[in-house]
């Protein structure tokens, strides 16, 4: 079933857009394109660009023209700027990556912790350095509290790299204490996500909504055998084949309202209320889905063990705990900071063609620090291997900083120092 609801969201995005033109970024972050997979397809892109630009611009030279020069710096710079702002997705490739952000996102919604070790881990079942973890992590918009968990786990043991193993305990164990107390209207809400990509899915199932197989496949991925069963029962015994979010409550409301009293009740608090009658959520932020308001409660208690928290001097609130800020695209080019003697030479080593993004990295990274950011360079440069230089990353860049690593400065500057590595060991 979830082969067959991908392939079907699939065939409706590409009649919505065909593959007969090139998609920028601006083209396919519009309805009817859900926001989950409009922001994996966003990440793709941007990687591709960032492997592609390196490839092709980065050794171009030649001793028909001085590349030092200023000026040459400058509009070197400036090319490069205007070519990240004009990515695009060519129509060649379009149907193949549009079916990948499918496949994966759906995979994510139903099964997120066997989708996210699969996609970030290794092949050959490496340990997975912690740039990389951030990065193939932030392809996911949905159940953000699972990648914030894993950086607070990284920080705490102030590890550099994790094992699939590692990896994989640690995502079930947040996974099941954040859900470990849900109510059914808790449920509905973490399903949001899913529902909405349902809707534009209606030839999957006779009736609208959630399929049930993907009903029960998410309740059993939960560790919750007997919320699978009672929506199987549904399906048998009520010839319900998809449930839309009232029946879905009213079905899992038999079993919640059937519990015995030493059962641990619903909380009444802003991310585990008590179901409303007919089914309809609290006003103030019905409209708001459970996963998305997790960066602002927090989460269950249960969850805020599950995974200790870093040092107190890093942050007064666990990094997974705090609010995803809205996050600044790549400036115009402008004048930048004050030019230091071989700066230029060191972010070549270092970032590559990701250097015109200067002024954009010491702003939103180094808070306005030049010597900052050229001190962090200079580490860099004298580290030989990935691990050794994510480990700076994490604990001179964004722990000392206090930076949200899925910020979009974040993650570019993260991706240009991999991208070295990648080359050096190809």
């Amino acid at each position: 079933m979830l082969a067959a609801f991908s392939r079907s969201l699939t065939q409706v995005l590409l009649d919505a857009f065909p593959p007969h033109r090139h998609y920028p970024r601006a083209a396919f972050e519009q309805p009817p394109m859900p926001q989950p997979i409009a922001h994996f397809l966003a990440q793709s892109l941007k990687r591709r660009v960032d492997v592609e630009l390196h490839a092709t611009l980065e050794h171009v030279e030649s001793d028909w023209f001085q590349r030092d020069g200023e000026d040459v710096q400058q509009a070197y710079k400036a090319l490069l700027m205007v070519i990240g702002r004009h990515a695009q997705i060519p129509a060649t490739a379009w149907e193949g990556m549009l079916a990948e952000a499918c496949t994966q996102v759906v995979h994510h919604l139903v099964q997120p912790v066997p989708t996210l070790c699969q996609f970030v881990g290794d092949d050959a079942g490496e340990a997975i350095p912690e740039g990389t973890l951030r990065r193939r992590l932030g392809y996911f918009l949905a159940y953000p509290y699972l990648g914030h968990a894993v950086e607070t786990y990284l920080g705490h043991k102030e590890l550099a790299a994790l094992s699939p193993t590692q990896l994989q305990e640690v995502l079930r164990r947040v996974d099941q204490a954040m859900t470990g107390e849900y109510g059914s209207l808790d449920w509905v809400r973490l399903l949001e996500p899913l529902f909405v990509l349902a809707g534009q899915v209606p030839a999957v199932t006779a009736q609208p909504g959630i399929p049930v197989p993907l009903l029960a496949t998410f309740f059993e991925d939960k560790r919750r055998p007997d919320l699978a069963a009672l929506v199987t029962q549904a399906q048998q015994t009520q010839g319900l084949d998809a449930l839309l979010p009232d029946a879905l409550q009213t079905v899992l409301d038999g079993t919640f309202a059937a519990a015995p009293p030493s059962a641990t009740p619903v909380v009444a608090s802003p991310s585990r209320r008590p179901p409303t009658p007919s089914g309809q959520a609290p006003a103030s932020d019905a409209s708001v889905p459970l996963w998305m308001r997790f960066r602002e409660d927090g989460g269950s208690d249960a969850a805020r063990s599950a995974v200790q928290e870093a040092p107190a001097s890093d942050a007064s609130v666990p990094l997974w705990m705090r609010f995803k800020e809205e996050t600044p695209h790549a400036p115009e080019p402008m004048a930048g900071p004050p030019e230091r003697p071989g700066l230029q030479h060191l972010e070549a080593a270092v970032l590559g063609p990701a250097a015109a993004q200067r002024s954009w990295f010491i702003e939103h990274l180094f808070g306005g620090s030049v010597e900052a950011y050229e001190t962090v360079l200079k580490d860099l440069r004298s580290l030989p291997t990935w691990q050794e230089a994510s480990r700076l990353i994490a604990r001179d860049v964004f722990r000392r900083n206090k930076v949200n690593i899925y910020a979009e400065p974040a993650v570019a500057f993260t991706n240009a120092v991999e991208i070295r590595y990648r080359q050096r060991a190809s």
